[in-house]
């Protein structure tokens, strides 16, 4: 349930499906975080839910969660565009400046034993 609370967050922030087919390079958002397509028309709000589910949110967590998710909804459009005119390398770097970028925010707003409880439920869904 973490790892797909994950994948689809950061399937909100990925462009959806507009890479290039090319060998080793992952095709759509899917592929590159690991999340099902359906979790792109979730809501904000379901996705904070999914989260709580998870990790077990405090108020003051949800609220700050909220506001990644929906910052994460404006980037995605900014990388659409970018991953449009990129090179399989440069795609390649977006996809995990983005993944890491997105990583390093969540434990900005996770504590670290609700951290490690979303990546152990990542590890699972494997």
């Amino acid at each position: 349930m973490l790892r797909k609370m994950k994948k689809k967050i950061i399937l909100c922030l990925v462009a959806a499906a507009t890479l290039s087919a090319k060998p080793g390079i992952k095709t759509n958002v899917s592929e590159v975080v690991g999340f099902s397509a359906s979790f792109q028309t979730h809501s904000v709000d379901d996705k904070v839910n999914k989260m709580n589910e998870v990790v077990g949110l405090t108020d003051s967590q949800k609220i700050k969660y909220k506001a990644l998710v929906e910052k994460s909804e404006k980037e995605k459009k900014e990388l659409q565009e970018k991953v449009k005119t990129a090179t399989s390398q440069e795609k390649e770097k977006l996809q995990n400046d983005f993944k890491r970028n997105y990583e390093v925010e969540l434990k900005k707003i996770l504590t670290p034993e609700q951290f490690k409880k979303l990546e152990d439920k990542k590890s699972k869904n494997k």
